[in-house]
C-alpha cells in the first residue's frame, strides 16, 4: 500500500469510529536511509529529504520499528460490541 493510500486510509477510518470509543492509530516512520530509497539521489536531494522529516534525519533500517499488527487491540476489560 502506498503512503498516500495508508494516510487518508486512517484517516477515513478515524472519522467513521468517531464517537464510538475506538482510537485509531498508525505508524509512519517517515523515510529511511535503504539502497532502494537512496538510488539515484544525489546529495542535495537526500539532505532536503532529510531536514523535512520530524527529526531532521533520514531513518536507519536497524532502528526502524518492526510491523505492528492490524488487528485491533482492546484496553483490558474493554467488551467488543
Amino acid at each position: 500500500m502506498s503512503a498516500s493510500r495508508g494516510q487518508g486510509m486512517i484517516l477515513i477510518l478515524a472519522r467513521e469510529l468517531r464517537g464510538r470509543d475506538i482510537t485509531v492509530n498508525a505508524v509512519a516512520p517517515g523515510p529511511t536511509a535503504t539502497p532502494l530509497f537512496l538510488n539515484g539521489k544525489d546529495e542535495a536531494t537526500i539532505a532536503t529529504l532529510a531536514k523535512a522529516a520530524p527529526l531532521e534525519r533520514l531513518g536507519e533500517p536497524a532502528t526502524s520499528p518492526r510491523p505492528s499488527p492490524i488487528w485491533p487491540v482492546r484496553p483490558a476489560g474493554s467488551a467488543a460490541r
